[in-house]
């Protein structure tokens, strides 16, 4: 908080002054947990605003991702109390707090001590409440799995806190341990006793982490306008360290080289009159971005940057104005980064918020809570615009004429993998021109890479759309392509199977059927429903998994026996989908068995007629690299993990009926992952793509349907990075040569979001 000078002696009386019931009431009434709706602006300015987290006022947020999905945040000059606190006079003060993120859960903490009279997470041990404090900076996961967060430390003798007389005078480091937020060491940065502050903003690419420096004066100049110290407060500086070793003395930029001397660092960035808090995030390979609310508590507008290098420079890509809480008598501050972007891809900010009237701010808490605004990315660097997002953050994919697939392809199957969801998201991919259908292709969970295959319409102006709930980054390939007037025939996907209670189906049928037992078979009708006819023989399939408490797998087919494979491993605690490619029984039906308790669902994306572009071939194994494994002819069996880095060739035609064609579709598992990782299919006879299939996270069985191209060889190969895992190939369905069917492509990346 920044204290105009009117209001100091009210602040020391006030914190001096606290009632013990009422420091009581705050200290039980804390709340243990508290969940705003979702990540949109919107949700998260309404938790904010509501104090329900704890935190009853607090400015400068920062938040820090750590490695399992959580989000750290800190806050300078914050009090804490129940969402009812009435005034800042009612709830317990310290010169730094954090809210612990979970998804959509936060959880304050601080460093000890109630909530009448709590202790700095950071650096409390060390403080004097008004005369010795610590303010936190950026951090982010060090090479050693810490999280180290920069802090700078300030002394006012005179003991008013944050105004007239207030200087930094060095940066820490607190190292934390990301499991338990055990602050493990709390000690002066490397170089860190002198001016500017480098870590003020923090970012990393594979080889460096960027230490950015702003000299952080903001009390020592009464005379000046807002006290700022105008010589240095509008300049940025930029050191560095190899990536994630925070604990070595660092380089400094000089213009043109990296230098051991600090006072030879050169000001990358200037700008504003009195202020730049400059905050820089990395976007792209090559690409940063940044932002600075100029002028502090007298600005009034975001400014957005980008540059191609760490070291700038850094242009103006456009300004977003901000609106305060109370008009005149209110003021905003401090812009930085939040972790993730909307479903429109905006970055969104957290920002600071105050009065200038003490006593309003005192009376009424809610003045001085952060809050969330959008602001717009920079332009796309294709000049062909291939992805656009709409109003209510649908994307728009440009597919048509793009890497092989002909401008009057009817369809397309494209691999999507997501990741960096901060919370449980799904996503609906579709032909644009028509309403978003009730369904979903890829079902994805906090902090863990999810991969599908969509085979799907192209819609109007030969694009695809896609949707997700929630923020996460895509990359989407291209696996080949339907030409028109063949025999597939994309349906808008249709949900024909739900168990959930409460849900819905595309004609009310097989809706809130309940939990499957496990090894329960359900019978589904596909014929006559979501727009497949008498007549069709295969259908394209989404099936998902959820809610099994010990884990399982389902297995779709054309009813009968069982078959010996699966087409969905469904984790504990996770919600997964997998498509299939199903021969549909005399009835037009399929099955699904459930091998364990757990919720199941089903959707149609579309169907093929008697010309049997596709033909059934199986499901069988054709490899499988797990000790007592067992295959359809005994081939495919390493009985050994593959290792990161080998190609492994898997014979495909001539087994199971395979004959030659022009592509085979196969679902394949990567089992037991010894860390994350991402695995590459495609045709043996063709160089390695650089896009990879499916991405895994550590541990987590993954398993996602492909349908590579078929080459002379008859055979695909896999390739794995990021440690050995198991993996599974199993056989589903094959292309004969017919021209006017599948076509295979190359596998191309049609999109990457991803910063």
């Amino acid at each position: 908080m920044r204290w105009i000078q009117r209001g100091l002696a009210a602040l020391v009386a006030l914190l001096a002054y606290v009632p013990a019931t009422q420091g009581q009431a705050a200290a039980a009434g804390v709340p243990a947990s508290a969940c705003a709706r979702s990540l949109s602006t919107e949700d998260l300015n309404a938790f904010f605003a509501s104090g329900a987290s704890g935190l009853v006022g607090g400015d400068y947020p920062r938040s820090i991702p750590m490695s399992d999905g959580r989000v750290l945040w800190l806050f300078q000059d914050s009090f804490v109390g129940d969402p009812a606190t009435p005034s800042l006079t009612a709830a317990g003060f310290a010169h730094n707090v954090a809210l612990v993120q979970t998804g959509l859960c936060f959880t304050a903490k601080w460093g000890g001590g109630d909530a009448l009279a709590p202790r700095s997470f950071l650096g409390g041990a060390q403080e004097t409440d008004l005369i010795h404090w610590f303010w936190p900076l950026d951090g982010e996961v060090g090479a050693d799995g810490h999280l180290h967060v920069f802090v700078a430390e300030f002394w006012n003798p005179e003991g008013t806190g944050a105004a007239p007389g207030a200087r930094p005078t060095a940066v820490w480091r607190a190292v934390i341990r990301q499991s338990d937020l055990a602050v493990l060491s709390f000690t002066l940065a490397p170089d860190g006793n002198a001016l500017p502050l480098y870590g003020f903003t923090v970012v990393s690419d594979d080889d460096w982490s960027y230490l950015y420096g702003n000299c952080y004066r903001q009390f020592t100049n009464p005379g000046m306008l807002g006290w700022f110290d105008t010589s240095c407060n509008t300049d940025i500086t930029v050191a560095r360290v190899p990536h994630g070793h925070f604990e070595q003395v660092p380089t400094y930029w000089n213009g043109s080289s990296w230098v051991a001397s600090r006072a030879s660092a050169t000001v990358i960035h200037h700008d504003g009159v009195v202020a730049n808090p400059l905050q820089v995030e990395r976007w792209t390979e090559g690409r940063y971005v940044a932002v600075a609310l100029l002028d502090d508590w007298f600005g009034r507008s975001v400014q957005l940057y980008e540059a191609g290098s760490p070291t700038g420079p850094f242009e103006q890509y456009g300004a977003v104005p901000l609106t305060t809480q109370c008009g005149d008598a209110c003021t905003v501050y401090f812009a930085t980064f939040t972790p993730w972007r909307n479903i429109a891809g905006e970055f969104q900010l957290a920002i600071s918020n105050f009065t200038w009237d003490i006593d309003v701010a005192f009376q009424q808490p809610h003045l001085y809570r952060p809050s969330v605004v959008a602001v717009p990315a920079p332009p796309s660097e294709d000049d062909d615009q291939v992805y656009t997002f709409t109003p209510d953050g649908t994307l728009e994919m440009q597919v048509a004429g793009r890497f092989g697939v002909d401008p009057t392809a009817s369809a397309v199957a494209i691999s999507v993998i997501a990741t960096g969801a901060f919370v449980n998201t799904h996503l609906t991919v579709w032909a644009c021109g028509v309403p978003r259908p009730h369904a979903s292709n890829l079902n994805v969970t906090r902090g863990v890479p999810a991969s599908n295959t969509a085979i799907v319409a192209i819609g109007i102006r030969g694009r695809v759309c896609l949707w997700s709930r929630e923020h996460v980054e895509l990359e989407v390939d291209v696996q080949g392509w339907m030409a028109g007037g063949g025999d597939f025939h994309a349906v808008t996907p249709a949900r024909l199977l739900d168990s959930r209670p409460n849900t819905a189906t595309v004609d009310g049928r097989f809706a809130a059927i309940g939990l499957r037992p496990a090894g329960s078979i359900v019978e589904v009708p596909v014929v006559g429903r979501g727009g497949v006819p008498v007549g069709a023989r295969q259908a394209a399939v989404n099936i998902v998994g959820m809610n099994a408490p010990g884990g399982g797998h389902v297995t779709v087919w054309q009813c009968g026996a069982v078959p010996a494979t699966s087409n969905l491993n469904v984790p504990v605690g996770r919600t997964v989908a997998n498509l299939a490619v199903v021969t549909l029984s005399a009835k037009g039906t399929v099955c699904l068995r459930a091998s364990h308790t757990m919720h199941v669902l089903l959707d149609v994306q579309g169907w093929w007629g008697a010309a049997q572009e596709f033909r059934l071939a199986g499901p069988a194994r054709l490899f499988d690299s797990r000790p007592t494994a067992t295959t359809v002819d005994g081939l495919g069996r390493p009985r050994a993990a593959i290792t990161a880095g080998v190609q492994v060739a898997v014979p495909v035609v001539g087994r199971a009926g395979v004959g030659p064609g022009d592509a085979v579709v196969l679902d394949v598992v990567a089992v037991a992952p010894a860390g994350e990782g991402a695995m590459t299919i495609w045709a043996c006879s063709a160089a390695r793509p650089a896009a990879p299939t499916l991405r895994y996270g550590k541990g987590v069985n993954q398993a996602t349907l492909v349908v590579p191209a078929l080459a002379a060889d008859g055979a695909v190969c896999l390739w794995t990075e990021g440690g050995t895992l198991h993996v599974v190939v199993d056989v589903m369905a094959w292309a004969p040569v017919a021209p006017g069917g599948y076509m295979p492509s190359a596998a191309s990346r049609l999109m990457d979001t991803r910063a």
